[in-house]
């Protein structure tokens, strides 16, 4: 009777660690699918090469720049909704899908301070609505709208027009010279956005005379 106990107890023993192993076996493969379904956009090309942007990002001088940049697309144009995007950035001038569509722009370049990458959800329950939106800002540079495949606005990206003076980055040593002209540039794309954003953001806070006099 021990042995045939013994001999019973081992084979559960056995059926648990195959099962265990099977189990972990599928999760291990399932990983790499997870991992798949995340697509991503390099915001370096054509100007800047993406793994320079990508190597310069972590560098202290440009941790103020990226945590201003971030919170002017949060906070600010990133807040925007519906109808109030084209009355600040005028008609949309590009619609794209999907998102993960190879384009960049010809005549600007993302600062060093935004992202050097995007990363977009690849997993799909119904239709696909992601698409990235091109408005101009005035002659200063653009501003992109990117949505997610559930139409749902993932983030956007600022981009600054190109001149004489525009320093691409080839090199971690050109960080310096290029920072500058970024620095300058986002000087005159912030003094854009105040002109044409303060008047929406009031509007959608209320005058200070309609909140005094509300109306009987």
């Amino acid at each position: 009777m021990e042995k045939e106990f013994s001999f019973h107890t081992v084979g559960q023993t056995f059926s648990h660690l195959m099962k265990r192993t099977v189990f972990v076996t599928l999760l291990l493969y399932a990983l790499p699918i997870v991992s798949f379904a995340q697509r991503g956009i390099l915001l370096g090309p054509p100007h800047d090469d993406p793994n320079v942007r990508r190597d310069v990002y972590s560098r202290v001088e440009l941790k103020p720049f990226i945590t201003e940049y971030d919170h002017i697309i949060k906070t600010r144009v990133g807040a925007l909704k519906g109808e109030n995007i084209a009355k600040v950035f005028g008609p949309k001038l590009e619609h794209r899908s999907p998102v993960s569509a190879r384009w960049y722009p010809t005549n600007s370049v993302a600062p060093s301070f935004a992202p050097y990458s995007l990363s977009f959800s690849g997993l799909l329950a119904g239709e696909d609505q992601s698409h990235r939106d091109l408005y101009a800002m005035g002659n200063v540079g653009y501003v992109e709208f990117f949505y997610e495949r559930d139409n749902r606005l993932k983030t956007a990206v600022i981009y600054l027009r190109l001149d004489d003076q525009f320093v691409s980055l080839k090199s971690t040593n050109d960080l310096s010279k290029r920072l500058e002209w970024d620095k300058a540039k986002f000087e005159v794309v912030k003094k854009w956005l105040d002109e044409h954003l303060v008047p929406i953001e009031n509007a959608k806070k209320g005058s200070p005379d309609a909140a005094e006099n509300p109306t009987k």
